[in-house]
């Protein structure tokens, strides 16, 4: 069985499991590389230091003694400036060549009582174990029988003067641990802040996510009722404006969808029934003699409209499905419209149709297959719509083409409608035009899919079909 895990509980595991990982991080770079870290800045530190008390001693400083007190209380470190003798019985000459340490990293019995650092006196005292660091005159000195460890830096300064500075390491230790306390601390804080900040914000998101879940849910039965109101300026307001959007526009399809087939029923509707009556009527044996023919013609007149319709209607489910892919090439826009009038070439003898051409050709980049399905239609409906004995003019430039023909009557409807499918004007119903009303649907389809914009103008009674270039 699958357990559900909320958003809230997910939302608090990714805390803890943040929280916990900063934790463990910060207590393994504690562990393995604060110390060196401290030490390295104290070496730095320290080495800043002794550049400016050269600097000072060179210069003969008299606030020398005031620089040193500020130091020690300010950064804890103590620094020490040891005059020796000239001549001692240990060879102090020697000694300052090869620095203040003998063989067994102490300082020499003769320096006692001469420094007031107690830490330093304290080494005379015991065993010490010195350690170098990457620093030139710093190192690490480390007491055997107590553990104390201090930084220690010398230098010689001149034949008669050793320049000493230290800080203990020793609060080190009690400083980290310290700081594994804090980090316990900090970590139950941040537990209980993350729980109570988790649950505020996770109810403020699952609720609004609850409204999403709630709209596509009635979205997928097909009930667009549900319009979400969710103001935010992130992530979620986008994803709600984007439902709302896809509900607008699956609801505006199902209801073009709707109105789709019911035209395209009603249009096969009417020759199904003429055929089915006709056909009645001549296996009954009613219709005899001279009337035959007739009834022939009709019924090969609508099976051959019903095919027509088919044909279309299946070039606007292709022309409309998502990803189809166009052969383009560079067309001839004029060698399909010659083409489109050898083809209606009847009904251009039958209105006595005359023809003028452009002198520049409309070049077209774009699949030639469909472009002359789309210039059949177009020539055919200029021819149809034409008075007899008139003239279609077409024009063109390097970015449009005109196609311009005298209507046979006056069309009142609104020539945006014209574009939808099983729409037909004035003149073709009171005429009694053959048609479907699908031919400027397939057109507008073909010529946008290769990237031409159509439009219709009409205008002192003249019907100018315009095909531009995209741009």
């Amino acid at each position: 069985m699958k357990v559900k895990i909320s958003f809230f509980q997910k939302i608090f595991i990714l805390s803890i499991f943040i929280i916990l990982t900063t934790v463990f991080l910060n207590y393994i770079f504690n562990v393995f590389f604060l110390d060196n870290f401290y030490i390295h800045r104290r070496s730095k530190q320290i080495l800043k230091i002794s550049t400016e008390v050269k600097r000072r001693t060179a210069a003969g400083d008299s606030d020398l003694t005031d620089f040193c007190e500020n130091i020690k209380d300010k950064e804890e470190i103590n620094i020490d400036i040891i005059r020796i003798p000239r001549h001692d019985s240990h060879g102090g000459n020697n000694m300052m060549k090869g620095g203040i340490h003998n063989n067994n990293s102490t300082l020499p019995r003769f320096l006692k009582g001469m420094m007031q650092n107690k830490d330093i006196e304290r080494m005379h005292r015991e065993d010490t174990r010195r350690i170098k660091t990457f620093f030139d005159n710093i190192s690490i000195l480390e007491m055997k029988r107590t553990g104390i460890r201090m930084l220690f830096y010398e230098e010689p300064l001149d034949d008669q003067s050793v320049l000493i500075i230290s800080t203990s390491l020793t609060a080190m230790k009690n400083y980290k641990r310290e700081i594994s306390l804090f980090n316990i601390l900090t970590t139950i804080a941040a537990l209980l802040i993350s729980a109570v900040i988790g649950s505020i914000f996770s109810k403020k998101i699952t609720k609004d996510l609850e409204k999403l879940n709630l709209a596509a849910k009635k979205i997928s039965i097909l009930d667009f009722s549900e319009k979400i109101s969710i103001s935010r300026n992130d992530e979620i307001g986008e994803l709600s404006d984007s439902i709302n959007t896809m509900s607008e526009n699956l609801e505006s399809s199902i209801e073009n969808l709707k109105s789709f087939a019911s035209n395209a029923s009603h249009e096969l509707k009417t020759p199904i029934t003429v055929i089915n009556s006709h056909a009645q009527a001549l296996v009954s044996g009613i219709i005899k003699g001279d009337s035959l023919p007739k009834y022939y013609r009709n019924i090969l007149k609508e099976s051959i409209e019903m095919n027509d319709l088919a044909t279309n209607l299946l070039t606007i489910s292709k022309l409309s499905s998502p990803g189809i892919k166009l052969n383009q090439t560079e067309v001839s826009s004029l060698n399909l419209i010659k083409k489109s009038i050898d083809k209606y070439e009847t009904l251009e003898l039958e209105k006595d149709i005359n023809w003028i051409f452009p002198e520049d050709d409309f070049i077209i980049l774009g699949e030639e297959k469909l472009l002359k399905t789309a210039f059949d239609n177009i020539i055919q409906n200029a021819l149809k719509y034409s008075k007899k004995n008139a003239i279609i003019y077409i024009s063109s430039d390097k970015n449009k083409l005109k196609i311009e023909n005298t209507m046979d009557c006056t069309l009142s409807k609104d020539k945006e409608l014209l574009w939808e499918p099983f729409s037909r004007g004035e003149n073709a119903t009171d005429k009694s035009i053959d048609g479907n009303g699908l031919g400027l649907s397939i057109v507008k389809i073909i010529l946008k899919l290769n990237g031409l914009i159509p439009e219709i103008k009409i205008k002192n009674n003249k019907f100018i079909f315009i095909i531009k270039k995209g741009f």
